[in-house]
């Protein structure tokens, strides 16, 4: 399994309790697409496994039991670790949707259309979803709506932006 055939669905860096439960950072909180049964990848410094979800608890905190994971010594060697599921077992797509991951590394373009920058990812804050760009080698986040993004190509894989003005 190659990671490019996977999309990515948050992070853990915590253990929870004794029984070798994980409390997870899913990227987008809302979602309940990781079910009891289903199969994830652990990605950890670039080597993945395959693990299947005993239970998953959704509330203030996700809460996660792996199989073959029985202790809180096994987890806290595991941790941290990124999460991934098959693209495939999300489901289709209506045709003006799309990942935010699909995203990643596109062209950023300004109102006059000049390429200014790329797309390098996304994360969740308390507000909503930002955008974090390279623009001239720095970093510009930016949240992922209006009046900052005022156009998004899929296909030409490529947005427009208005960055803000710093004082």
């Amino acid at each position: 399994m190659t990671l490019s055939s996977l999309i990515e669905l948050g992070i853990c860096r915590k253990v929870h309790g004794i029984k070798g439960a994980f409390s997870l950072e899913l990227f987008n909180p809302e979602s309940r697409t990781l079910k009891k049964g289903d199969s994830l990848t652990v990605d950890k410094n670039g080597e993945q496994s395959l693990f299947k979800i005993l239970n998953i608890q959704y509330g203030n905190k996700t809460i996660l039991t792996l199989e073959g994971i029985d202790n809180r010594n096994q987890s806290e060697e595991m941790i941290p670790f990124s999460i991934y599921i098959e693209r495939s077992k999300l489901g289709s797509l209506e045709s003006d949707e799309f990942y935010l991951v699909d995203l990643v590394g596109a062209k950023v373009m300004n109102l006059e259309g000049h390429e200014i920058g790329v797309l390098k990812k996304f994360y969740e804050s308390g507000a909503g979803t930002i955008c974090t760009l390279l623009v001239d080698n720095e970093k510009v986040d930016i949240p992922l709506d209006s009046p900052f993004i005022k156009n998004i190509d899929i296909e030409e894989n490529k947005m427009t932006v208005v960055l803000p003005e710093y004082i």
